[in-house]
């Protein structure tokens, strides 16, 4: 932890000395989408971890018209060991559209636009080997308490979700999937506890996995996560626990799991514009060691 104190212009101690945030009295706003019904877990829990150096640079060529520029070197987990990807971002209320473009021939495109009460949302993954393309289109409504969804995609794929307020803090849902290509099914059901300060879930679903999570704010700066899956076909488990610091100049993530994996990432604000990122990944059993660091510049 001497590290993160001399990185981060304040301390973990000063951060849980602070007071904590209110619970929400009471619910003005919709559930999640069924899909992100832990959200806020997995968040924190879901580090954004590479290996090697990361550069991004990203440009605002207007006030509506973005472009970024990413370069990685020395990893282990891409072909080559390098990559560099270009991307466009535009945003015209109420429509977002993104696209990047990298070095292998990779076309990723998103569009999301908002038409009445209805969002939907078009992800496209483009490539040059044969069956190596995927869509994906969404159609996501809300009301004051509810929020369900459609899905269609590549292989004949066809969802539905369903997320419902029963009281203004505890929501329960399902969703389901057909793949016609492959003739298969799952359905799975959720409950969700949030009173703005905690958050509890838990999901089961019909292909033999259940899940709980557990989030607390402690405060501004301070957020801590939990969560344990089983797999009821195979009996295996897995718990998770993770912590997230938010300082004046700095943000810190700490990851623990059960199967002896442990990660942390760092990134901290070190000029106007620009941010130093540190991160390190161990898994002990497979001796498997992993250090990354990189910067972000905004222009």
């Amino acid at each position: 932890m001497g590290a993160v104190h001399s990185f981060c212009e304040g301390t973990t101690t000063a951060a849980m000395a602070a007071e904590p945030t209110a619970p929400t009295p009471k619910r003005t706003s919709p559930p999640p989408e069924f899909e992100q019904l832990n959200r806020e877990a997995r968040f924190v829990l879901n580090p954004d971890l590479f290996d090697g150096f990361r550069l991004e640079v990203s440009k605002s060529l207007s006030p509506k018209f973005f472009a970024t520029h990413s370069l990685w070197l020395g990893s282990q987990v891409l072909p080559g060991g390098s990559q560099y990807t270009f991307g466009t971002q535009l945003v015209n209320d109420p429509t977002v559209m993104v696209g990047r473009l990298d070095t292998s021939k990779r076309l990723d495109a998103r569009l999301h636009h908002k038409l009445g009460e209805v969002e939907f949302k078009v992800n496209a993954n483009l490539g040059t080997e044969p069956h190596s393309s995927h869509y994906m289109v969404d159609a996501v409504t809300s009301g004051k308490d509810y929020t369900g969804g459609l899905k269609i995609g590549t292989g004949g794929l066809v969802g539905f979700a369903y997320l419902q307020h029963i009281t203004p803090r505890l929501a329960v849902g399902f969703d389901g999937i057909y793949m016609g290509k492959n003739k298969m099914s799952g359905t799975s059901f959720g409950v969700r506890y949030s009173d703005g300060e905690h958050v509890c879930t838990a999901q089961w679903a019909q292909l033999g996995q259940a899940s709980m999570s557990y989030f607390r704010k402690l405060n501004e700066r301070v957020s801590l996560a939990t969560e344990f899956v089983y797999g009821m076909q195979t009996a295996e488990s897995l718990a998770s626990f993770g912590a997230e610091f938010t300082l004046r100049t700095c943000q810190v993530k700490l990851l623990l799991m059960s199967n002896g994996r442990i990660a942390s990432h760092l990134t901290e604000q070190i000029l106007p514009g620009v941010a130093l990122i540190l991160n390190a990944e161990a898994d002990q059993p497979k001796y498997d060691y992993k250090f990354g660091f990189g910067l972000q510049i905004q222009g």
